[in-house]
């Protein structure tokens, strides 16, 4: 003989719940830096050198020679404002491993003044390197300063007088 149940039943809080879930099935998974992409290098076009209406950039290139493997080297790059207002602009550093950009952001460059960037290169092989800084100015003409690093070799001899 079996026993009907009296009244309606209620599950306990943990049968109802079920089975926990592991937290990280609960958070978003983190994108990695360089996973997002900035819009201003997919949306934009980077075709001057050296100086555009309000940008010029001292030197227009950036050349780094004759290096060895595992020193690090800098250089200074200046973008100094040649328009008659204060203007804001966004950089975008260089892109690869091998070359890293600082430099200190302002609020707005006032005219005759510059932002001082620091290129900094470290080689791990034996081969030319290039990146670029671009400058993202108002407007449409965005200024586009080159990176290049290559070994040269110092220990050439060439006699001066070669007798054939």
């Amino acid at each position: 003989m079996e026993v009907a149940p009296s009244g309606p039943q209620t599950l306990s809080e943990a049968h109802r719940r079920g089975t926990p879930l592991p937290l990280s099935q609960l958070v978003e998974e983190t994108r990695s830096r360089a996973s997002i992409l900035n819009h201003l290098l997919d949306s934009k076009i980077y075709a001057k050198l050296k100086s555009n209406s309000q940008i010029q950039a001292e030197p227009s290139e950036l050349h780094f020679s004759s290096f060895e493997l595992g020193k690090n080297y800098t250089k200074i790059l200046n973008l100094i404002n040649t328009s008659s207002e204060a203007i804001n602009i966004h950089i975008i550093p260089t892109q690869t491993k091998y070359f890293q950009t600082t430099y200190t952001k302002k609020c707005r460059l006032i005219p005759g003044l510059a932002y001082t960037l620091k290129v900094a290169f470290c080689p791990e092989e034996w081969r030319y390197f290039y990146d670029c800084i671009r400058v993202h100015c108002k407007g449409e003409e965005n200024l586009l300063i080159p990176v290049h690093a290559y070994p040269v070799i110092d220990d050439l001899h060439i006699p001066p007088h070669i007798d054939l």
